[in-house]
């Protein structure tokens, strides 16, 4: 087996592998383990467009100060899912925050996050950085959700472009 073999079957495993935890993730009402930022809130650690990896919270061990979360806000942007780093944790729930923000969550409407509302939890790493009190940077991938925004893009344009009439 020739080196080029080997980088292929080890990279079509690390690709099988990430389909089937995204699936069984899905599937079990958690969060991609792959997931992406949309917006400058968590740079400098990560930026629009970055991936991260994540587990679903009953496999995070603890919830606590420093995790980057993503979680299912009920105000802030409308709601959705938003990752952001937790800065606190109160009797009413956790304080969080985009590491480039000005203000918590808390501060522009979000009432505190409770554990039923987080969706998956960012594997860290310890890094050494200025903007933030917290020195634990998410195991980042780069560039992922640009290419997935991008893929996601052509698939409308070709749904869209399909002759597909209503049912009624």
């Amino acid at each position: 087996m020739g080196i080029g073999s080997a980088i292929g079957k080890v990279v079509t495993v690390i690709l099988v592998l990430i389909a089937v935890s995204v699936l069984g993730s899905l599937a079990m009402g958690y969060a991609s383990p792959v997931s992406y930022v949309t917006t400058d809130s968590m740079y400098p650690q990560l930026d629009p467009g970055d991936g991260f990896i994540g587990v679903p919270p009953p496999l995070a061990g603890g919830i606590s100060e420093c995790d980057v979360v993503t979680y299912e806000a009920l105000a802030l942007n409308g709601g959705g899912l938003t990752t952001h780093r937790i800065v606190n944790e109160t009797d009413q729930g956790y304080i969080t925050k985009g590491d480039s923000n000005s203000a918590t969550d808390q501060a522009t409407g979000e009432p505190p996050v409770t554990h039923s509302q987080i969706r998956l939890v960012a594997l860290q790493y310890p890094h050494q950085t200025e903007n933030t009190e917290c020195n634990l940077k998410p195991v980042e991938i780069s560039n992922i959700g640009s290419g997935v925004q991008a893929i996601k893009g052509g698939l409308n344009a070709v749904v869209g472009a399909l002759p597909v009439k209503g049912i009624t």
